[in-house]
């Protein structure tokens, strides 16, 4: 019998680097503030950052000057925290 993966996650098709630069991101914000303290944090607050990074990023700013990290890998972790706080992706 062959095994049906139809409905199953394809995770396969998320590049491991995404989840890397994720990892990194969030690793440099627990070193500065608390593994948890985004929760706190204000969906308006979450949007401003991630805003001022993609803005940044489209004004030619590759790296964020404090963390020396990409601007859009800081983005990437703030929409992570918005669609937590949605209610999207637990």
């Amino acid at each position: 019998m062959e095994k049906d993966d139809n409905n199953k996650l394809k995770i396969e098709l998320v590049s491991i680097g995404i989840l890397s630069e994720l990892a990194k991101i969030r690793a440099y914000g627990i070193k500065k503030y608390d593994t948890d303290s985004w929760r706190a944090i204000d969906k308006s607050r979450l949007y401003a950052a991630l805003m001022r990074h993609i803005i940044a990023w489209r004004e030619g700013e590759m790296y964020d000057k404090e963390s020396k990290m990409p601007h859009l890998s800081h983005a990437l972790c703030n929409m992570m925290f918005l669609m937590q706080k949605e209610g999207i992706i637990k």
